[in-house]
């Protein structure tokens, strides 16, 4: 592979690494400063070295300006700058089996994929899903640079028992590329943003299958969470959520929803019901989960805390969050009470009683209780468990 201009990828910023890679006439030449000082510097080399051999760097110039990048940053970084200077793509990846293990989707924690600094903590911040976005919090000219990172990260990062959700870009803009380069990696659930009809998934799923198909990536299949973000989104949420086996969940972005309504956010969320019901219907009916907006106003506890409750009465099984601090509010909400644990407990109990003497009656408290609502009691019991077995 040639280096024919000058490609620059990374940051200066912390735990970042900036790496400038140019022509060059007398073979390969790195050139290393580091903010940890030089006892780095051959580490730094040799990750450098790696990436180069690795696309048959000859001739180039390559400048390291480390910030305390771990070495998953360093090549991430490395392999985007020479693919940009190169204007050449090679499809090599690695890839690692990883079972997919069901999660509760309490929370879903969206960061930034061209921060490396914030993706550091993901082993800590406990929560049921990681996004790392490649759509909203990555300027266009970054998309290529946060996609290489991404796809590093996937497979560096200890994720715990959290899911690794990746959320794409629209198709219209890059979201096919996303997919090429993060599949081999294995994300548990790809995000499908402003998704809108069924189309917008039917076409997810068949270039996850192809890419699934072209990469020998058997026993292994993406899920889907298709975020409804506008009028005619919600229109269609039914369809949405039952065009594909893939799909896991609905997710709600309130933002865009407002604009395609053309009003603002209240604090009581009243312009928000509908949609939100809309959605929390149609994923029912097919069978999935459903997942809230985010609050974007991290300050606000008591608002957090008072939206989650509304989410929970409405049916949400867990909602997205946008800083750390908010994911132990919103997992207190969706966690059984005591009370709900208690009258869970009750109701099976009085169920399976009844079931021994082969009795069709089942009461509790002077109620009449059905199926739903031991079905009800049974959802709840399974959650409690799952939370504490975490």
């Amino acid at each position: 592979m040639d280096i024919k201009k000058t490609g620059v990828a990374g940051s200066e910023s912390k735990q970042d690494v900036l790496v400038k890679v140019e022509p060059g006439q007398s073979g390969l030449e790195v050139r290393i400063t580091s903010s940890l000082g030089r006892l780095y510097y051959t580490q730094i080399a040799s990750s450098v070295d790696e990436i180069a051999n690795k696309y048959g760097i000859a001739n180039a110039i390559i400048t390291v300006i480390d910030s305390g990048a771990l070495d998953y940053v360093i090549r991430a970084r490395t392999e985007s700058a020479i693919l940009r200077a190169s204007q050449e793509i090679e499809k090599k990846f690695y890839s690692e089996k990883r079972e997919a293990v069901y999660k509760l989707r309490r929370t879903r924690l969206y960061l930034p994929g061209s921060n490396p600094y914030l993706m550091q903590g993901i082993t800590y911040y406990n929560a049921d899903g990681i996004i790392l976005d490649l759509e909203d919090a990555v300027s266009l000219e970054d998309k290529d640079s946060a996609r290489m990172l991404v796809s590093y990260a996937l497979r560096n990062i200890d994720f715990g028992k959290a899911e690794k959700m990746v959320r794409i870009n629209s198709l219209d803009v890059c979201g096919a590329e996303d997919i090429e380069a993060i599949l081999p990696h294995k994300p548990d659930v790809i995000l499908i943003p402003k998704c809108e009809s069924e189309y917008d998934v039917k076409k997810v799923s068949e270039i996850l299958e192809k890419t699934e198909k072209r990469f020998n990536l058997y026993g292994y299949q993406a899920k889907i969470m298709p975020i409804i973000e506008s009028a005619k989104g919600v229109e269609n949420a039914y369809e949405i959520a039952g065009i594909s086996d893939r799909t896991t969940a609905l997710a709600f972005g309130a933002e865009d929803y407002t604009v395609s309504l053309g009003v603002r956010k209240t604090e009581g969320e009243d312009e928000l019901l509908f949609a939100k019901q809309s959605i929390v219907n149609a994923a029912k009916a097919a069978g999935i989960q459903a997942s809230d907006t985010v609050y974007s106003n991290i300050e606000d506890t008591a608002g957090l805390k008072r939206s989650t409750e509304k989410s929970k009465i409405l049916g949400f099984d867990g909602r997205g969050v946008i800083h750390p601090s908010q994911i132990d509010i919103v997992h207190s909400v969706f966690q059984p009470s005591e009370k709900e644990i208690e009258e869970a407990k009750e109701i099976i109990e009085v169920f399976n009683k009844a079931k021994e003497d082969g009795s069709g009656v089942v009461k509790h408290k002077g109620k009449m209780i059905d199926m739903p609502i031991v079905l009800r009691a049974m959802r709840v019991m399974s959650i409690y468990k799952t939370i504490n077995q975490e």
